[in-house]
């Protein structure tokens, strides 16, 4: 299902935000009744400040963004009605796709290839999430039928320069070119939640949800880009 995710725009397009957001979840909720249903609905680390992180499901949500507020608003309509439901947070996903935009690391790679100059956050933390580990967790739910909330985050928790460096040095880049900087630099009309991230123990324990490592998941994307030339 298409959520609105450009997280500045929902800043000043807040009411197409709110009705893909919100609107478009309680549709399908609504419609889910009488067909019976399962719905998965994605969701986001948006939904907290980020003073605390990383965090479990039961954590109290506080979004500080209209993008994280439309988020949990999606996630509460779910509630309204008397149908199976399964709500997953997740965040920085990143895995290679034949289509739309590039993900954080093709974005890095490319830009570091042709020997770009970057500048990245130092001071925003999360567990970035591999769209296989994803996939895998929403295979597992339709499987098991297991609703509720669950994290579905990456293995490694990391601030993005940290990140960018984990990818640099992998596909052996030159890290001299990305320059480390603060989010209140780049002026965002948004705010992020900084220390953020997910606790995963639920999905580990119920869903058997086992995320890759960075290193595992760099050498399924290379295999794919090797695969897939662009």
């Amino acid at each position: 299902v298409a959520a609105y995710t450009n997280v500045d725009k929902c800043e000043s397009e807040k009411e197409l935000a709110w009705n893909i957001n919100v609107n478009g979840v309680e549709y399908l909720a609504k419609y889910s009744v009488p067909s019976n249903a399962h719905l998965i609905h994605i969701s986001t680390d948006y939904v907290f400040d980020g003073l605390a992180g990383p965090y479990s499901e039961n954590d109290l949500p506080n979004p500080i963004s209209y993008y994280g507020r439309s988020k949990l608003a999606g996630e509460n309509v779910i509630k309204k009605f008397d149908i199976k439901s399964t709500i997953l947070r997740t965040n920085v996903l990143f895995g290679p796709t034949k289509f739309g935009r590039p993900d954080f690391v093709k974005w890095v790679f490319n830009s570091l290839s042709e020997n770009k100059n970057i500048r990245i956050v130092t001071d925003q933390i999360n567990n970035p999430t591999y769209i296989e580990d994803l996939a895998q967790a929403i295979i597992t739910i339709c499987d098991s039928e297991k609703t509720g909330l669950f994290n579905i985050g990456g293995a490694e928790l990391l601030n993005r320069f940290e990140f960018t460096k984990e990818i640099a040095e992998y596909f052996n880049l030159d890290f001299n070119l990305v320059e480390p900087i603060i989010t209140a630099d780049l002026n965002q009309p948004a705010p992020r939640p900084l220390n953020s991230g997910l606790i995963n123990l639920k999905a580990e324990t119920e869903l058997n949800y086992k995320p890759r490592s960075l290193k595992e998941c760099f050498g399924l994307i290379k295999q794919f880009w090797e695969n897939n030339p662009s």
